[in-house]
């Protein structure tokens, strides 16, 4: 099992990659490319700064974590500064969507770190909520693959790797 830095590691690089091949987010629309969800204050805040420790090499390149437990005014101000990476908790994400303050239709890389503990903490309807709000994935259908039941919906969904998790949370 890889430690909490090597698993950052290992989806960081590749989303700092998605970011760096997007262009420049237009004045006035989200800025936010990239959105970790963790299921714990600890835990984002412990990604958070990983990642801003891989990113630091890329001038510009914003990141915050956002969580409850503190002013919401101070992070609507971080938000309002244009990070690019967001890592944050189900709820206080959800809280700032609902106010308008984090605009996630611009996120076209989600990770749901430790998303079965997400799941072992009631955090489905958040989870699928946060994915709602996200940039819509393409329509394309692809044919459904093995397993019984309704496979097309999840497997439509799977249009490239960073989105197989959040197919999961999407039937």
């Amino acid at each position: 099992m890889l430690s909490s830095s090597g698993k950052t590691v290992a989806f960081g690089v590749p989303a700092i990659q998605h970011i760096l091949s997007l262009p420049p987010p237009k004045k006035g629309k989200g800025s936010i490319s990239v959105l970790v969800v963790a299921p714990t204050r600890e835990l984002a805040m412990q990604t958070h700064t990983n990642l801003a420790a891989v990113s630091s090499a890329v001038p510009d390149l914003k990141s915050i974590c956002i969580y409850g437990g503190v002013s919401k005014d101070d992070q609507k101000k971080l938000l309002r500064a244009g990070p690019r990476i967001v890592v944050g908790t189900p709820g206080r994400l959800l809280d700032l969507a609902r106010e308008g303050a984090l605009i996630l239709s611009s996120v076209s890389w989600l990770v749901l770190d430790e998303a079965d503990r997400m799941l072992d903490k009631g955090f489905e309807n958040d989870i699928r909520e946060i994915i709602k709000m996200c940039l819509p994935l393409p329509t394309t259908s692809l044919a459904p693959i093995g397993a019984a039941g309704s496979a097309a919906a999840p497997v439509a969904r799977m249009v490239s790797p960073t989105r197989v998790l959040s197919s999961l949370f999407a039937c």
